[in-house]
C-alpha cells in the first residue's frame, strides 16, 4: 500500500518459499543467528525475517514500537540481545549508532535506494546486502552483496536475481533494452503472484504473457532500471516519473541523482513545467546544507550536469 491505495496480492507458496530458502542459503543463516523482526506485520518485509529464521532453525528477536521509535534504544537493544542479522529501510539504518553494532553479521537494506557512504562503511566490518523486490514477486528477487574497497557512483547496485527467477529490462514494445539504456524492469519465474484480488483488469495489465518463454508470464514492476557492464542491475526509479520533453523520454530521477553527487546539495527535485504556449522544460530545486545553502552555484550544478 505504500500508493495509498493497498491492493491484496495473490501469492503463490512455492514463490515465497523458493525466495526463503535461496536467502538462507545465501547469507548462511543457521540456528546460532538472531534475526530481529523490525516491521509491521502488515508489510511484506516482516515475512522475510519470521520465516528465514523458522527455516533455518534461527531465533526470531521481537521488538516493542517503543524501542524502534528510538534508533538509540533500538542500538542497544540489538547489543543486549546479540542480533546478528537486521533488515531495515535505508533511512533508519542511517540513523543507527553504527559503532555498537559490531556482533551483526549481516545488515539488509531494502524499500528504498541505500546511502552509499552508510552501505561502504557498514561492508568494512559486516556482510551489507542490497536487496530489490516487489510484493507481487514474492517480497525480494535481486540482491547485491557491497564490496567495501570499490568505487560506487551516486547508486548501490540491486544485483542479480535469485534462483528460479528471471530479470528483464524492456521498452514500451516489451523489448529488451541494450546494457547501460533505461527499461522497465519485468519479472518472470517462480516467485509471481497469481495476481490481485478481486481486480481482473488491473492484474491482466501488470502481469502479461512472456515474450520470451511459452507459458510463462512477466510482471510489470513499473519500475526502471540499467544493466552495468559487470552484469548487476541498478534501480533509477519509477516508470510514471518519465516525462516526454521535446520527443525524448527524461527519467527525472537520473537528473536528480547528479545533482545529489554535488558536495554542497542536501536533496533535489526535478520537475517538467509546461509554459502557455504548451511548451516543457525541466526545472530543478535544490537545497544545501545549513552551512553552504547560500554558496551553491547554478553555473557549477549546469557543469555538473551536462558532464
Amino acid at each position: 500500500g505504500s500508493t495509498g491505495q493497498p491492493k491484496a496480492v495473490l501469492l503463490e507458496h512455492r514463490g515465497f518459499v523458493n525466495m526463503v530458502r535461496h536467502h538462507i542459503n545465501l547469507f548462511g543463516v543457521d540456528p546460532s543467528d538472531r534475526l530481529l523482526q523490525f516491521y509491521a506485520h502488515s508489510f511484506d518485509s516482516s515475512l522475510f525475517e519470521v520465516f528465514v529464521s523458522l527455516l533455518s532453525g534461527a531465533r526470531l528477536v521481537m521488538v516493542a514500537q517503543d524501542t524502534i521509535n528510538d534508533p538509540e534504544k533500538l542500538s542497544a537493544y540489538v547489543v543486549a540481545q546479540q542480533v546478528t542479522t537486521l533488515t531495515l529501510p535505508p533511512v533508519y539504518l542511517s540513523t543507527l549508532n553504527r559503532v555498537h553494532l559490531t556482533g551483526v553479521r549481516r545488515f539488509i537494506s531494502a524499500g528504498d535506494h541505500c546511502r552509499v557512504e552508510d552501505a561502504l562503511r557498514l561492508a568494512g566490518t559486516s556482510d551489507y546486502y542490497n536487496s530489490y523486490g516487489p510484493t507481487e514477486t514474492s517480497v525480494c528477487v535481486t540482491h547485491y552483496k557491497v564490496d567495501p574497497q570499490r568505487q560506487y557512483g551516486s547508486r548501490i547496485p540491486v544485483g542479480k536475481p535469485i534462483s528460479g527467477t528471471s530479470i528483464y529490462l524492456l521498452d514500451d514494445r516489451l523489448q529488451p533494452v541494450p546494457e547501460g539504456v533505461v527499461g522497465e524492469i519485468c519479472v518472470g519465474g517462480v516467485s509471481l503472484a497469481r495476481g490481485y484480488l478481486n481486480r481482473e483488469s488491473l492484474t491482466a495489465e501488470r502481469f502479461v504473457p512472456s515474450p520470451f518463454k511459452t507459458g510463462e508470464r512477466l510482471y510489470l514492476t513499473g519500475d526502471v532500471g540499467v544493466w552495468l557492464p559487470d552484469g548487476n542491475l541498478e534501480v533509477i526509479g519509477r516508470k510514471d516519473t518519465q516525462v516526454k520533453i521535446r520527443g525524448y523520454r527524461v527519467e527525472l530521477g537520473e537528473i536528480e541523482s547528479v545533482l545529489d553527487q554535488h558536495p554542497l546539495v542536501e536533496a533535489s527535485a526535478v520537475v517538467a513545467s509546461e509554459d502557455e504556449t504548451g511548451h516543457k522544460r525541466l526545472i530543478a530545486y535544490v537545497t544545501g546544507t545549513a552551512e553552504h545553502a547560500g554558496s551553491i552555484d547554478v553555473a557549477d550544478l549546469k557543469s555538473l550536469l551536462r558532464s
